[in-house]
């Protein structure tokens, strides 16, 4: 798992199910399942506090973005993850 987050702060989650295997979505409620857990950890583990689902005028049309971050010392401490 894999989040990237551009200049506007819109997320990028992405994952692969497989060797030849490899999703890309823009809301955390399009990734599957068994992966869901990951990402949240990652968010938390950045401090980034979330604007789930929001709507924009252009494609994706619907995005998760970072709108700030939370209050929380581990998020310097713990550097970002991939699983």
């Amino acid at each position: 798992m894999r989040i990237t987050r551009a200049k506007n702060g819109m997320l990028t989650y992405r994952y692969a199910a497989g060797a030849d295997i490899i999703f890309k979505f823009h809301m955390l409620c399009e990734v599957g399942a068994p992966y869901q857990g990951a990402a949240r950890c990652l968010i938390q583990r950045n401090g980034w506090r979330v604007d789930y689902g929001r709507s924009i005028d252009a494609a994706p049309w619907c995005a998760d973005f970072v709108t700030g971050t939370l209050a929380n010392p581990l998020a310097k401490l713990i550097p970002m993850v991939t699983v």
